[in-house]
């Protein structure tokens, strides 16, 4: 976007800058959530003209709970199984196939790890932001929060595109847009509703 780079005046045109598409369906970048060593990386909107739809299955079915029976857990899907209290293998902590791993014990056996949000009465979730937005924006320029790394994501870059950081292993975008359909598939297979 070429124009003045006149801060003084509001301008701040850089001919440099790539801007990301606002309806990219995916967005490349920083690979691992929260690497220092690449908090300067750039973004880029990317698509996917190879695959074919998200499959949800012959069976798949929202749970369709009236607005007024909804009782909602907000939780953030990094956070959510970030830690190794989690039980489970570091690669898919803090990801989409972390929330899938806890969902499907739901569906295995009621009585376990998520089952504690259905003996709550649980039955819909909100989520925090999961679409992409840059985790180290803190740590850019100096500021009195340059130490800290943006685990809420309140500062979405892309509304179309799911947080590719929280896809198992670092596996990038595509994989990140799959694993995201999959967890809500998998909520919603726990008769849980997704918001």
């Amino acid at each position: 976007m070429d124009g003045p780079s006149r801060g003084d005046q509001g301008h701040r045109f850089d001919i440099k800058a790539i801007l990301i598409d606002p309806y990219a369906k995916l967005v490349s970048g920083r690979i691992c959530f929260g690497d220092a060593t690449h908090r300067m990386s750039k973004f880029i909107g990317t698509y996917d003209l190879s695959h074919s739809s998200f499959d949800w299955g012959a069976d798949y079915k929202l749970p369709n709970i009236p607005e007024t029976d909804l009782v909602i857990y907000e939780m953030n899907v990094r956070s959510f199984t970030a830690d190794e209290s989690s039980g489970l293998a570091p690669g898919i902590r803090g990801s989409y196939l972390g929330v899938i791993s806890k969902v499907k014990e739901t569906e295995i056996a009621k009585e376990e790890e998520i089952p504690h949000l259905l003996q709550l009465g649980v039955n819909a979730v909100e989520l925090l932001p999961v679409f992409e937005f840059d985790e180290m924006e803190f740590q850019r320029h100096p500021n009195p929060r340059d130490h800290m790394i943006n685990t809420w994501g309140y500062s979405t870059m892309n509304f179309f595109s799911p947080m590719s950081r929280y896809a198992g292993g670092g596996a990038g975008p595509l994989i990140a847009s799959q694993e995201f359909k999959e967890m809500v598939k998998a909520f919603h297979n726990a008769g849980i509703e997704v918001l």
